[in-house]
């Protein structure tokens, strides 16, 4: 199996790359994580527990690493 980032970011639904690359984005820009409530209104969805599934999912994935305990609880794994 391989284990390089391309084909890590094969198995990403259309839905979590915008998520991630939204999340890559805001941190570029405001050098911040953003919210779910950002998150959400940044790609369209109105329900932050449809961002959390994402979140969640990322996570499983490898892509985030939860943070627990803060707000603004993303971090995106190193590139």
């Amino acid at each position: 199996m391989l284990k390089d980032n391309c084909a890590q970011n094969l198995v990403l639904t259309q839905k979590e790359r915008e998520v991630l690359d939204f999340i890559r984005e805001y941190w570029k820009k405001y050098q911040l994580y953003p919210s779910f409530r950002e998150i959400g209104a940044g790609i369209g969805l109105r329900s932050v527990s449809s961002v959390n599934r994402y979140i969640r999912s990322l996570t499983e994935k490898g892509e985030i690493l939860p943070h627990k305990g803060k707000m603004r609880c993303l971090v995106l794994k190193k590139q």
